[in-house]
């Protein structure tokens, strides 16, 4: 009887302990809700409670759900997969936490010595003698089981003041030599052990801020930093430092337009495009000239982009101001060497011109009043730290101080301008964000009582930015430009007539850059541009004019591209950045074509026949391969050397019959009898850093070919 007792209790206490260790198992269904409606429903079915901050949780991700027999710690673990919380279970108490996890027991299995069991949470700042200090910054989500030695950090560092993202901004980890440069986006990225670090943010430019984080897994982390206020006794416009060493592409400069606004130029006016011309290589032919040289080559082999649009005429009054408001401007990359191989359709240069992002904080505005113009721009918060307004207004009262003076002719002339800008940015989430720009210019002046001349310049930008990952990027943009002028001649004889000219762009690009490693940074895409030109129209003017009307043909031609760059960082000494585009160019109908004869010069005598496309039927195909090579030596870190070789192919002619370029030049297409504008320039440049107030000096060669330019006859 004693021994079956013993046995008794022996298999009732085994069958107590099994029981014990069994968990238990729910059956939970949920669809289209979102995850704290989950944890209520898991509270209205079951004994557990859950403890956590609503703030943790979007209420807009809704999520779906159906798990038969499965125990509570296998739910949770689906439900909160996407998101930064762990869970820990007491009896019935479900206590959720922010990245961490909530250990009951040391865990020796861990890697790394010095990560806490258990890491306490601030939700407020803390406070100490020094001031108030922002909380420690958690990043990632805790596992268990994790054997990952490393983890990526990644993020963008923005203006405070209007969020643009900031270039050359040192990132790196205190005490450690782990550091990252952010790129053209602002964006940076390095790995680090989990664990406690310091971020410190350090730049010349802009206040040094720094965050202390856990890192738990791969996360992300902003900073916004705000500019340094000096007081100057002088202001120097230079390129950004130490460009040259960190690019490949000759003949680069990079002008900041924050420092540009400070410095006085003719009549007051602050102008990015006259600062310009006192970078070697370009220069123009003097006031009264709407356009400007680049190493030699013609006013119309330089490509202006505002926002990835084309400006046809940058130029008000006469040269003596550029069509751009200051205040509007972000920053101008001059490309007068190596153009890279994104940009083509000219052979000189590429001045791409950025426009400032509106501040998403607060409305701001600045503005100026000069003897001549005065200009406002106003900046305006539409979703705040997300998206915002710009907008932009320039005039010239230059016909009251015309009335004023004593010259009768300058007296009943007349010279006026006005332009006007906005843009709109909108960042959707961390991976999208889409920009929107639209510009509008217009001059109107009389050199004779009876002539009236008025141009404008009219542009449309659209651009969305799209992140797949930390590496890989990509922008599509679309953009129209039209540029116009009119000629009105009003005279006493029967001899009255208007003359009108148009051309008008309209583009589509598409880009990727993906960072494959530390080597190797790739920019690749697609491009295609449709141009039609009204080469002129001229009329009557007024009941008694006798001048016949006359309407020149009209032209169409669509270019397209593909482009690919890669910057190669071969060794700490030589960086390679070569590129490859090949462009092509169809002139297409209406159209009527001289064929001429063999061997002679063109001329109305020698058509031999004439022949006549339907609508969008190709006239004449021309294309070709447009390599673009750029190279780097650091011989030591004060003494380096460039080369380059770059090839493009133009498409698109300026026809003037002036000395100098005026708003009444005309845009000529190629087309079945003028061949595309080609160009060849080798570049060889050494470039040596003084220790002196850090200086720099550089000297640098080309050696330039073009052919196919195109001009009026002698006479003409």
């Amino acid at each position: 009887m004693r021994i079956f007792t013993i046995l008794l209790l022996f298999f009732g206490f085994n069958q107590l302990l099994h029981s014990q260790g069994e968990k238990k198992t729910i059956n939970l269904t949920f669809s289209n809700i979102n995850r704290i409606a989950v944890l209520e429903k898991i509270e209205a079915s079951t004994s557990y409670k859950f403890y956590f901050q609503d703030n943790w949780f979007d209420k807009n991700v809704l999520i779906s759900g159906d798990y038969q027999n499965k125990t509570i710690e296998e739910i949770l673990s689906k439900v909160l997969q996407d998101t930064e919380l762990n869970f820990y279970i007491n009896k019935n108490k479900i206590i959720l936490t922010k990245n961490s996890i909530i250990y009951d027991k040391f865990q020796n299995n861990k890697k790394d010595a010095n990560a806490p069991i258990f890491f306490q949470q601030y939700d407020s700042v803390k406070k100490d003698k020094s001031g108030t200090t922002a909380p420690i910054a958690l990043i990632g989500k805790e596992a268990v089981d994790s054997e990952v030695d490393l983890y990526t950090l990644s993020g963008h560092i923005t203006d405070l003041k209007d969020g643009k993202p900031l270039a050359d901004i040192n990132v790196k980890v205190k005490n450690t030599s782990i550091i990252s440069t952010t790129n053209a986006e602002g964006f940076y990225s390095f790995k680090l052990p989990t664990g406690l670090s310091t971020i410190e943010v350090e730049s010349l430019f802009y206040n040094s801020t720094s965050r202390k984080i856990m890192i738990y897994s791969n996360g992300t982390l902003d900073f916004s930093v705000i500019e340094k206020i000096n007081q100057l006794d002088e202001v120097l416009v230079k390129g950004k430092d130490n460009q040259n060493i960190r690019t490949a592409i000759t003949g680069v400069t990079t002008i900041e337009a924050e420092g540009v606004k400070t410095i006085p130029l003719v009549l007051g006016e602050r102008d990015v495009l006259k600062v310009a011309l006192t970078i070697p290589g370009i220069k123009t032919a003097g006031e009264g000239s709407s356009g400007f040289n680049v190493r030699g080559g013609k006013e119309d082999q330089n490509l202006v982009l505002l926002d990835n649009a084309t400006i046809y005429n940058p130029m008000h009054l006469f040269g003596f101001f550029s069509s751009i408001n200051p205040y509007t401007i972000n920053k101008v990359d001059i490309y007068k060497g190596g153009i890279p191989s994104e940009f083509g359709g000219r052979l000189s240069s590429v001045f791409d011109i950025v426009s400032k992002n509106g501040n998403t904080e607060k409305i701001s505005g600045e503005g100026g009043i000069g003897p001549v113009t005065s200009n406002l721009t106003l900046s305006v918060p539409v979703v705040k730290d997300k998206a915002s307004l710009l907008v932009g207004g320039r005039a010239t009262y230059s016909d009251w101080i015309l009335k004023t003076l004593d010259d009768e002719r300058l007296k009943n002339s007349h010279a006026s301008f006005y332009d006007l800008f906005a843009k709109y940015n909108h960042k959707i989430n961390k991976n999208n964000s889409v920009e929107g720009t639209g510009y509008y210019s217009k001059d109107s002046y009389t050199l004779t009582p009876d002539s009236l001349f008025k141009y404008s310049n009219r542009l449309v930008s659209l651009k969305w930015k799209h992140a797949f990952n930390e590496k890989n990027n990509s922008e599509f943009n679309v953009t129209n430009s039209e540029y116009k002028y009119s000629i009105k001649y009003q005279s006493i004889n029967p001899e009255s007539f208007l003359l009108k000219y148009k051309i008008n762009e309209s583009q589509a690009v598409l880009k990727f850059i993906s960072e494959l490693n530390a080597k190797h940074k790739l920019t690749y895409g697609i491009s295609s541009k449709l141009y039609k030109v009204n080469p002129g129209e001229l009329s009557p003017y007024g009941e008694n004019s006798i001048v016949t009307p006359v309407s020149v043909e009209n032209e169409k031609g669509l270019e397209s591209a593909a482009f690919l760059s890669d910057k190669f960082q071969i060794s700490e000494k030589i960086l390679l950045d070569v590129g490859a585009r090949y462009s092509y160019y169809m002139a297409l109908g209406p159209s009527t074509q001289n064929i001429y004869q063999e061997g002679v010069p063109k001329s109305p005598a020698t058509v031999i026949e004439q022949k006549t496309y339907g609508n969008n039927e190709v006239i004449t195909r021309n294309g070709g391969f447009e390599p673009r090579v750029g190279l780097r030596y650091i011989f030591n870190e004060n003494l380096f050397v460039k080369a380059g070789f770059d090839k493009n192919y133009q498409y698109i002619h300026l026809l003037t019959n002036n000395t100098t370029q005026a708003p009444t030049d005309t845009w000529k297409l190629s087309d079945l009898n003028v061949k595309p504008e080609s160009g060849l320039q080798y570049s060889l440049g050494i470039f040596k850093k003084l220790e002196y107030n850090d200086l720099e000096l550089s000297l640098e060669g080309y050696y330039k070919t073009s052919k196919n330019i195109l001009d009026y006859k002698v006479g003409s």
